[in-house]
């Protein structure tokens, strides 16, 4: 449920903030956790499956700043990968999720 997708959310945060802050041990210990929970976070793409439906875009941290032009632009071309696969469901999360930034 929602409370389950807060969580995820939440982790997902905390694992970009230690990559920033190159805290590789904490950012390995969050994804390993992530992992156990069924989440399949797929860096290259910026996107992260759970195993019970939810997704999400990853962001790395910069503060309030929200995505670099680098993230937007790799964000994009995974929502046109979506869609040319008929994935409705990613393509759309991904454009909410971006419109939520701004």
């Amino acid at each position: 449920g929602g409370e389950e997708l807060a969580y995820i959310k939440h982790l997902v945060k905390l694992r970009e903030q230690a990559r920033a802050e190159k805290d590789w041990a904490q950012s390995d210990k969050i994804r390993d956790d992530l992992k156990a929970l069924g989440v399949d976070l797929q860096d290259k793409d910026k996107i992260w499956k759970s195993k019970t439906g939810h997704m999400g875009i990853i962001v790395g941290y910069r503060g309030t700043a929200g995505p670099s032009d680098h993230e937007i632009t790799v964000l994009v071309s995974s929502r046109e990968k979506a869609r040319h696969s008929n994935d409705y469901a990613t393509s759309d999360m991904i454009r909410d999720e971006l419109r939520a930034y701004g």
